[in-house]
């Protein structure tokens, strides 16, 4: 189950949401369409089932552990799965809305891969990619358990999946070990 969704800035400073909208979701503003992280930590839920770690790098028919969707497309919203560089393999992420995570469906279950196979995973607090007041790494729930871990988008949001400006909603949701899929949760981020 996720514990924390939200942002930070590259240095893993964790940014204090800006308001929350009509259904309860964090906004978070930023003054870039790039230059930050999306950070997803989750825990083992009423199962009690470790979190899943996999995030495949190509499409090989399994779908991701973390399922994270933008409801307009980043950077050029290509549909290549993992584009992710070096130059000049280079693409953003399509877009879903609303959310689909039927990931039977191979354009679904693609997407998935491509947002996901973007982000690392911290299994120990003291290696997350966010820091706390005192700038030591830590994670960002204050939520922690020793079965706790981190997703993070690493580095950090370029050009190549820079937001729209506008509002964009992220919906993650987590996939245990066993396959089990944990409850969706959504932000906003805001670019003016």
């Amino acid at each position: 189950m996720i514990t924390y969704f939200g942002i930070a800035e590259s240095s893993g400073v964790v940014q204090t949401p800006s308001s929350q909208d009509a259904f309860l979701r964090n906004v978070f503003v930023r003054p870039l369409q790039r230059n930050f992280l999306i950070i997803v930590e989750a825990k083992p839920g009423p199962n009690a089932q470790a979190v899943g770690q996999n995030l495949p790098q190509s499409d090989d028919g399994t779908p991701p552990d973390l399922w994270i969707e933008a409801s307009r497309p980043l950077g050029d919203g290509s549909s290549d799965v993992c584009d992710k560089g070096p130059p000049p393999d280079l693409g953003g992420v399509p877009a879903f809305e609303p959310p689909n995570f039927n990931v039977d469906l191979p354009n679904v279950r693609g997407a998935l891969i491509d947002f996901a196979c973007r982000f690392q995973v911290h299994v120990r607090s003291d290696d997350a990619c966010t820091v706390n007041s005192l700038g030591n790494f830590r994670f960002a729930s204050t939520t922690i358990t020793s079965q706790t871990i981190q997703f993070c988008f690493e580095p950090a949001i370029g050009s190549e999946v820079a937001l729209p400006h506008g509002s964009t909603v992220f919906t993650a949701r987590v996939r245990d070990k066993q396959g089990g899929v944990g409850d969706p949760v959504q932000i906003v981020v805001q670019v003016p």
